[in-house]
């Protein structure tokens, strides 16, 4: 009995011994400064992963589904289950929908995403139909734009930073320096999308 301590207790010493090792070389991967930048393989769609020398990781679009996992698996190391900025370039499902697996799985920073029905009240006057309010214009601008509103939603559940990224504004850790658009020009842009889009039959 006393044998079998000894030998189950040498056995765990082992063990203890193997996992702080490979926790220590885990810990003390040397980047050698290089910027690594993955397309992912998602199916339908797009997805960026870029590694930045700093060890900042930032994650563009997601594909259409949970594929974006497994594909974050073979660029990331094994024991990371962080990302510093998630951002979606627009709210199609090929390029958000996968996004939510990610934001549902992982640690997650920040969020960087536009949110049209935010800016309601600036772009209602761009309209004549005096049928349209502010509050009917973000009603149907979050349920034309599904996948972002779902993004959204987790991110405020999981309390989950969310900043539209506008020209000059700088921050996500130091991982991002946005150039542009300007919010001034990102408006203009949703009044051009509404020339296209009968705003009143937006569903």
């Amino acid at each position: 009995m006393r044998k079998s301590s000894r030998l189950t207790g040498a056995t765990l010493l082992v063990l203890l011994c193997v996992v702080a090792v490979i926790w220590y070389a885990a810990l003390r991967e040397d980047r050698h400064g290089l910027l690594t930048v993955s397309f992912l393989d998602v199916g339908q769609g797009d997805s960026i992963y870029i590694d930045a020398p700093s060890g900042r990781q930032v994650l563009i679009d997601g594909g259409k589904s949970s594929t974006v996992l497994r594909r974050l698996a073979a660029a990331i190391p094994w024991w990371d289950r962080t990302i510093d900025v998630v951002i979606p370039t627009h709210p199609d499902a090929d390029h958000a929908s996968g996004l939510y697996v990610v934001l549902e799985k992982l640690s997650v920073g920040q969020l960087a995403m536009h949110r049209p029905w935010e800016h309601a009240d600036d772009i209602k006057n761009f309209f004549k139909d005096g049928r349209i309010t502010a509050s009917g214009l973000e009603d149907r601008l979050e349920k034309s734009l599904q996948h972002a509103s779902d993004l959204e939603a987790l991110s405020n559940k999981k309390k989950i930073p969310i900043v539209e990224p506008f020209q000059g504004i700088k921050g996500f850790n130091d991982s991002v320096h946005i150039l542009g658009p300007s919010q001034e020009y990102y408006e203009k842009l949703l009044d051009v999308f509404f020339d296209i889009h009968d705003p009143t039959q937006l569903n």
